[in-house]
């Protein structure tokens, strides 16, 4: 018996025009709003108010253990 085919692979119903319409139109809307995610940390990290290596120096339990990484 063979397997089904995975489900990008299905055939819809002629009546699923409906259904598609929808997914259509929600996937539109979310679009519209995308960000992209890089320039987004790219500006946020311009607009940092501390120094980088001083806050990852205290994360790792001072400097000399951050320099070991």
């Amino acid at each position: 018996m063979a397997s089904p085919p995975p489900p990008d692979q299905r055939q819809l119903p002629p009546d699923a025009a409906p259904a598609r319409a929808l997914v259509s139109g929600a996937g539109a809307a979310v679009l519209a709003h995308h960000v992209e995610p890089a320039a987004d940390m790219v500006a946020e990290r311009a607009r940092a108010s501390f120094q980088p290596a001083t806050v990852a120096a205290f994360l790792h339990g001072g400097a000399d253990k951050l320099e070991r990484m």
